[in-house]
């Protein structure tokens, strides 16, 4: 294969975007787009800020996304009741309605991408992966692991 890991990592993430913008174009989204109501319809009322962390995200594309969504009636924003400067972001019916559809193109593209694979090494592969993010994980909230193998 002749790509490292990370090498892997990247070019499948990257991939994995390409064909997700595909699968989402007919309801004019993008996978940006998409993550961001996921997010919203896991927990709605969240504020901009939230959604910056759990996205791990900058805001001004954050901002973009979120009125670009706006515009598409996607969703809405609703100021706080006790304070005037925080913003609630919620689905619009719209969005609830076609949200189902739209989330079914996401098990559509574990469909394509693992069309090659066996029942038994998706199972493996899965695992496999799980442990990845969780070493991860792991590395993210620990740093001196990286201190580690240097030495």
């Amino acid at each position: 294969m002749g790509k490292n890991l990370c090498d892997c990592l990247q070019t499948t993430a990257h991939q994995h975007k390409r064909i997700m913008n595909n699968m989402l174009e007919p309801f004019g989204l993008t996978y940006a787009q998409y993550l961001v109501l996921k997010k919203l319809q896991a927990q709605e009322g969240m504020s901009a800020k939230e959604l910056l962390i759990e996205l791990d995200t900058d805001k001004a594309t954050l901002s973009g996304i979120i009125t670009r969504l706006e515009k598409a009636n996607w969703l809405m924003r609703q100021k706080d009741a006790e304070d005037r400067r925080l913003m609630h972001i919620f689905l619009t019916d719209h969005a609830r309605e076609k949200l189902p559809e739209v989330v079914t193109m996401e098990s559509n593209c574990e469909d394509v991408l693992l069309f090659n694979f066996k029942n038994r090494e998706i199972k493996n592969f899965k695992e496999l992966f799980k442990k990845l993010i969780e070493a991860q994980e792991e590395a993210l909230s620990t740093n001196n692991r990286f201190e580690e193998r240097k030495s």
